[in-house]
Order: C-alpha cells, then sequence, then structure tokens
C-alpha cells in the first residue's frame, strides 16, 4: 500500500495527494518513502520524505507554471484603468508640488506671486509651453473624461462589454479634443 500511495503522490504532484495520504497514516508516525517516485518530470526520481510539510515542498517544485501574461491579452479597459491611475498621481503630486512650493519659496527669498508666475511664463520658449500645456490638459482632460465614465458605470449603466469598449473609444475621443481645446484655444 505504501508504494502504490507513493506512485500517487509522484504521478499526481499535488499537496493534495499529499493530504489525502496523511489520512492513512498516523500523525505521530513519520512517513519515510524510499520507493521510486515517478511523475510526468523525472522517471528517476528517489527521494525519502519524512513530514508532511517536505512532501508538500516536493510537490510544489514539480507543479507547472502557469503561462500568467504571456498569453493573456488586456483589454481596452485594463490600460484605460492604469492610465487613469496613473494620471491621477501626476494630478496630486502635480497640485501639492506647486503648494508647498509656493509656501516654501518665500524662506529661500524667491518671490512666487502670480506676477513672477507670468513673467516667467511669458519668458519661455513656444514650443517648451505648448508642450507643457498639452501635457497638463492632457492629464486633466483624460482624469476627468474617465472619471466621469466610472461614474456612469456605478449607475450600472454601460456595463455590456460591447458598451465597455464602445465607451471607451468616446471617452478618446472626447479626451483628444478637450486636450487640444484646452492647449491651443483656452
Amino acid at each position: 500500500m505504501l508504494s502504490m500511495i507513493s506512485k500517487s503522490i509522484g504521478v499526481m504532484g499535488t499537496t493534495r495527494s499529499a493530504f489525502a495520504m496523511s489520512k492513512f497514516l498516523a500523525p505521530s508516525r513519520s512517513l519515510l518513502v524510499s520507493a521510486k517516485i515517478t511523475n510526468a518530470f523525472s522517471s528517476n526520481n528517489v527521494k525519502p520524505y519524512s513530514t508532511f510539510k517536505e512532501i508538500s515542498i516536493e510537490a510544489k517544485k514539480h507543479r507547472p507554471l502557469s503561462p500568467h501574461l504571456s498569453i493573456y491579452k488586456p483589454a481596452m479597459s485594463f490600460y484605460m484603468s492604469g492610465a487613469n491611475r496613473i494620471t491621477s498621481l501626476i494630478f496630486t503630486f502635480g497640485s501639492m508640488l506647486g503648494c508647498v512650493s509656493a509656501a516654501v519659496a518665500p524662506f529661500f527669498g524667491v518671490h512666487f506671486d502670480s506676477a513672477a508666475v507670468v513673467s516667467f511664463i511669458s519668458t519661455m520658449p513656444d514650443t517648451i509651453f505648448y508642450a507643457l500645456k498639452i501635457a497638463a490638459a492632457g492629464v486633466v482632460s483624460y482624469h476627468t473624461v474617465v472619471g466621469l465614465r466610472f461614474l456612469v458605470w456605478t449607475r450600472g449603466k454601460l456595463l455590456k462589454l460591447s458598451e465597455v469598449q464602445s465607451s471607451g473609444l468616446v471617452s478618446l475621443a472626447l479626451v483628444a479634443v478637450s486636450t487640444v481645446y484646452l492647449a491651443f484655444f483656452f
């Protein structure tokens, strides 16, 4: 019976079979399996086991790895959710940086008032000015539009797969229009 149990451990290679085997043995009695264990990966694997924990560890070594992300194709909502989180971090830390710099600047002799900010921006080259304005408008637009889409979802609307995909495309189009408007016409 012991050789049949050891073969089932080697073939199945799971903790479940080791647990099932522990029902047949007394808890105080140690298990010594010196029989040849065969499994799907090796045929000449001879190992003595003395405890349930060692059996579990050895069984986990022979489990196949799941393919995980290599076969998973994320949907558009996966990327949009990640981008929404990133824009929220940019929005938060940008606001915090502005507030802290306005509060700390007088201690270092820097005049951080609206006239100083306007004079700094007016001396900035146009390419840098519009690049910063597009980036800021994109962050604000994306986080606002996708946040409104999420609020629609919390009301139980647009939750079918086709509606989620189409609302994602509409959201991206609105973000593009809003970004262009805020960057160049506002």
